[in-house]
């Protein structure tokens, strides 16, 4: 496999495609529309090397001896609803979509390892604006 680039790596996480998602873009947003969502992007793109000392975080190092990470954001619905309830339960429901997409995603990097978190108590915030969501943050090597 060739080294897997940057450019590689944000066009490889924004292409996981979740069930249910409205707009995918691979790119943090400056505004979100409410028709717009569940809405999809990423954010946090990181690349770590052998001798940056960040390394340690990561399990594996590529052939390339680069680790990459970055976060794959889905905002789900404004928090000023007052639909606690319903937002958690379609919560849950995101994290099973994201999980089978990433599960089942063709990658072209190496196996990533990858942790998702529902953004309950921290919500997500784009332009001023909060919203009930999930943050998963995806790694691996090129």
């Amino acid at each position: 496999m060739a080294a897997t680039t940057v450019a590689n790596w944000v066009t490889n996480l924004a292409a996981v495609s979740v069930t249910g998602v409205s707009r995918s873009i691979a790119y943090p947003p400056h505004s979100i529309q409410s028709a717009d969502l569940p809405y999809q992007y990423v954010r946090n793109v990181e690349v770590a090397s052998s001798n940056d000392g960040s390394v340690s975080q990561y399990e594996t190092l590529g052939a390339q001896g680069y680790a990459f990470s970055g976060d794959i954001v889905i905002a789900v619905q404004a928090a000023n609803l007052e639909q606690a309830s319903q937002n958690y339960t379609d919560l849950q429901t995101y994290m099973d979509r994201l999980l089978t997409a990433l599960d089942s995603a063709s990658l072209t990097w190496a196996p990533a390892e990858y942790r998702i978190v529902m953004q309950d108590q921290e919500p997500i915030e784009v332009a001023g604006a909060v919203y009930w969501g999930i943050v998963a943050t995806v790694t691996g090597d090129g």
